[in-house]
């Protein structure tokens, strides 16, 4: 339906390899049709562990990195401009 609005949360995924979930599921919605709106990126770093993401302090050879965000993608369908009959809006 034209004027419908889709808004999705995304985490990505792993590290070996690094999945960029966020960008294939962009990619779908594009695919079939929708319009991306824009992303909101969730910062949940208050909320996270205080410990360090480098190892050591005196040896970080080998890094290992936090996810302390998430993706909420924001997109329509049809037209960019909404309907005011269209009351309809989906959030997973």
């Amino acid at each position: 339906m034209n004027g419908g609005r889709a808004c999705i949360n995304v985490a990505n995924l792993g590290r070996k390899p690094y999945t960029p979930l966020s960008d294939y599921i962009s990619k779908i919605m594009l695919d079939i049709g929708f319009n991306m709106r824009g992303e909101i990126i969730w910062n949940k770093a208050a909320s996270a562990s205080p410990s360090t993401a480098w190892g050591s302090w005196q040896s970080a050879a080998n890094p290992t990195l936090r996810d302390i965000h998430e993706y909420i993608l924001v997109f329509s369908k049809g037209d960019y401009k909404r309907d005011k009959g269209v009351k309809e809006s989906t959030c997973f």
